[in-house]
C-alpha cells in the first residue's frame, strides 16, 4: 500500500504540470519551472514502481514450498 501511495503522489505531481501547463494554452513553457514539479514527480513515481515490486519479490521469496522442511531446506 505505501508504494501505491507513493505512486498516486507522483501521478498527482504530474497532474499539476499538466495543469499549469494547459492554463498557458499547451505552448511554450519555462523549463526551470517546469522541471521543479516534473522531476520529483517521475523520482517519487519510480520510486512507488520499485517499493511495490521490491514487496512483491520479498512475498514471493517467502512463500514456502509444500512439504519442505523449513528447518534443513530439503524435501520430505
Amino acid at each position: 500500500m505505501a508504494g501505491l501511495v507513493v505512486v498516486v503522489a507522483g501521478v498527482a505531481l504530474l497532474g499539476i504540470a499538466v495543469w499549469q501547463w494547459m492554463e498557458r494554452g499547451f505552448g511554450a513553457l519555462d523549463p526551470r519551472q517546469t522541471m521543479r514539479i516534473v522531476i520529483p514527480a517521475v523520482t517519487v513515481m519510480i520510486l512507488g514502481i520499485q517499493t511495490v515490486f521490491a514487496f512483491f519479490l520479498i512475498g514471493v521469496l517467502s512463500i514456502r514450498r509444500k512439504g519442505t522442511n523449513p528447518m534443513n531446506g530439503y524435501h520430505i
